[in-house]
């Protein structure tokens, strides 16, 4: 699996490693993580302890600081050997050099001067669609395409790992044409380092993938020399691999693909050019886009747990399959403010202005103020206001022709005041009938709704909740247990599941709810779609109840839902869907 910032922790990690050995320590990575490193020190063969690297995107900033087994005394002298005030950050640009070798000679003159004497060369790649990976490869012959190698992998690994267990697949599939055809040495052109570092040992492989891999390279007798090169930035045949790896993806599992090429249009060409051109990246919608994209993914800074930030890492993988580079940033990370009356950004250089952003939380101050400041956000934040707020979602929904629960919002409390809760019982019981569901306006997972059997219990409710945003609804009994959730991005429904609890009256998984694909009837999809439309949102989760007749009653709209278990149940790749329309919508107004 990869990790966002692993160039950016590999490269200062190359750093800390060249200065420390300077002074007799030995470092090996421990555990690297989306935005933090661990790094083992060691010194006269006996480990000191652990130095953590926390590092910031978009900042482009780093920092230490220890973990327990390192003593107080080794951190204070590791960071005055470190001087970590002028270790140099990574390079504005965060790339590596284009070439790396296993040998250790120095690149001099042109760089192709290293490989160009190896008569075959592969480039390779991998792809992740709709829950299947494939992988790709382009093998060369003096420059001239001779195969092309693609085709579909099954094992669990390879979906855990995604596109990763593609470009895997996709190195083992060349090397095996090697040794078929009984050549001994080529060169590989990969895009994901990783790739290169488990096969020569530098990363350790820690996975059943990745050390069935390294097993592999090891027993292969074909001599490998290793050649990164940038992804989506023209390299057509680097492109040529990436369209063959989704052709595979999208194909049969288990069947390797084999195209003997003759008079092929492909060509070798230079990989160093200082300005490439743009290969056209045709999206779902058949868009051509003229140039790479950029964008930012805002997620919040409070919510780095791994539940949270696999979502943001899927949109980042996502994201580089349709040839677009997406950057994540904390919602902390940018200073919202207003200077001599104008709306600003703290640290934030105009020219790196992204061309949409992912608005991957609620923070609406911060959705707002980037949009004074005219970034095209996705989804806007007036639809984010309105979808969190389950008050505010009935409310935008009425007049609508929407059928909904019977609802009445609790009136607004100022904390701390007293209150007499009794009083507004009678309103609740003049428009509802027992029992009753209690929902905070802002709750999520189902975790903030209950059930007022009697007057009693809803007394009881209301006490608790007397100072929080709340509502009172219809219990809608042909429903008890079960919702469908329906995935709507653009005016299209690309994924639904039903969602049934035998136990509880919430369906939701979080609740005990067990969760099946559904292929829901078009009433359900044109309120889904209708309901998504009138709230602004260009993507989100809407909840539907059943009706006495299984008809659908409409239950929340949730503008940035959780893609985890709707792709666990049915498969679906709801990030790359949202990135492609997202990519449609921008191609189109260019």
């Amino acid at each position: 699996m990869s990790f966002i910032c692993e160039r950016e922790l590999t490269e200062i990690y190359n750093k800390v490693e060249k200065n420390l050995q300077q002074y007799g320590l030995e470092t090996e990575m421990d555990i690297m993580r989306d935005y933090m490193l661990k790094i083992k020190i060691i010194e006269n063969d006996k480990p000191l302890g652990k130095l953590i690297i926390d590092y910031s995107p978009k900042r482009n900033a780093h920092g230490f600081r220890r973990d327990s087994d390192l003593s107080q005394n080794d951190f204070e002298r590791i960071l005055n050997i470190l001087n970590a005030e002028n270790l140099p950050k990574p390079s504005d640009n965060n790339s590596y050099p284009k070439i790396r070798q296993d040998s250790p000679e120095k690149v001099s003159g042109n760089l192709f001067e290293d490989y160009s004497k190896t008569e075959y060369h592969a480039y390779v790649d991998g792809s992740f669609i709709d829950g299947h990976v494939g992988y790709g490869a382009v093998i060369l012959k003096n420059g001239e395409v001779v195969k092309e190698i693609y085709g579909r992998v099954k094992s669990e690994d390879a979906l855990s790992a995604r596109q990763v267990g593609g470009e895997i697949q996709a190195v083992i599939e060349a090397l095996k044409w090697c040794e078929k055809n009984n050549i001994n040495e080529i060169a590989i052109f990969y895009d994901f380092l990783n790739i290169e570092r488990w096969a020569t040992g530098e990363y350790r492989t820690n996975t059943p993938m990745t050390m069935a891999y390294k097993e592999f390279i090891d027993k292969c007798k074909v001599k490998i020399t290793w050649v990164k090169v940038e992804s989506h930035t023209g390299i057509e045949l680097n492109d040529r691999a990436d369209e063959l790896a989704k052709m595979g993806a999208r194909g049969s599992a288990d069947t390797v693909n084999e195209k003997d090429t003759q008079k092929s249009h492909y060509k070798e060409e230079s990989i160093i050019n200082d300005k490439p051109d743009t290969v056209e990246q045709i999206s779902l919608f058949d868009n051509p886009a003229k140039e790479m994209l950029k964008g930012w993914i805002i997620y919040n800074g409070s919510l780095m747990t791994p539940k949270f930030m696999e979502h943001v890492e899927w949109f980042v993988d996502s994201a580089k399959n349709n040839g677009i580079e997406l950057i994540p940033v904390r919602n902390d990370e940018l200073g919202a403010v207003i200077i001599n009356g104008k709306t600003n950004l703290t640290g934030y250089d105009e020219t790196q202005k992204p061309d949409f952003v992912l608005f991957w939380d609620k923070d609406i101050r911060l959705a707002r103020h980037l949009e004074s400041m005219g970034f095209r956000l996705f989804n806007n934040s007036n639809a984010i206001m309105v979808c969190d707020d389950k008050i505010a979602t009935h409310q935008a929904l009425a007049n609508q022709g929407i059928k909904m629960p019977v609802t009445i919002a609790s009136p607004f409390v100022y904390s701390g005041t007293k209150v007499d809760e009794e009083n507004f019982i009678e309103k609740i019981e003049q428009v509802l009938s027992y029992p009753v569901i209690v929902k905070n306006a802002f709750g999520s997972f189902g975790a903030q709704v209950y059930m007022a059997r009697n007057r009693e219990e809803l007394l009881m409710l209301r006490k608790k909740l007397i100072d929080v945003p709340h509502l009172y609804q219809e219990y809608i009994k042909s429903s008890f247990g079960r919702d469908v959730r329906l995935q709507v991005v653009g005016d299209k429904v690309v994924a639904a599941m039903l969602r049934v609890n035998e136990n509880d009256f919430r369906a939701n998984v979080t609740a005990g709810g067990r969760m099946m694909p559904f292929d829901p009837p078009k009433a359900f999809c044109d309120m889904a779609v209708k309901a998504a439309k009138l709230v602004g949102a260009d993507f989100a989760g809407v909840d539907i109840l059943f009706g006495e007749n299984d008809e659908p009653v409409l239950c929340e709209i949730n503008s940035n839902a959780h893609v985890k278990n709707m792709y666990e149940c049915t498969k679906k790749d709801i990030p790359d869907y949202i990135i492609k329309y997202i990519k449609c919508r921008l191609v189109r107004s260019i």
